[in-house]
């Protein structure tokens, strides 16, 4: 079975073919890899502005999707670990994970969030 080491990474496509289709969401919704790009570079800045820097754990509690797949990239980008937590588990469950990974933060959408809407961040 041949090796992957002759494909072109994301990047590489990225900057080749910014108009080819990267991911098709849930609903149909289509991300170009220059849209994904960009995407990921806005998140990682954002992680990067918060505080989060090479080591540092960030979660994410989301659907399956795009914004799954910005995560998993973004934090990769700039040396975060990724903590995806399957948003099927139980307030309970998910908040065990959340508390045991330590995170700087967790991404969410507004019907994962918590009673204040915000996400929990350990002090530095």
């Amino acid at each position: 079975m041949p090796g992957i080491e002759g494909l072109p990474g994301f990047y590489a496509i990225a900057a080749a073919d910014p108009a080819r289709r990267a991911v098709v969401d849930t609903d149909g919704s289509v991300t170009t890899y220059g849209e994904l790009l960009a995407l990921v570079n806005r998140v990682s800045h954002g992680l990067r502005a918060r505080g989060a820097a090479r080591g540092d754990v960030v979660a994410g509690v989301l659907p399956n999707g795009r914004d799954q797949v910005v995560m998993l990239l973004a934090t990769g980008q700039i040396g975060l670990h990724y903590v995806p937590v399957n948003w099927h588990l139980t307030p309970a469950e998910i908040g065990y994970i959340l508390g045991d990974c330590d995170a700087l933060c967790v991404a969410t959408v507004p019907a994962y969030a918590g009673p204040s809407g915000r996400s929990r961040r350990r002090a530095r």
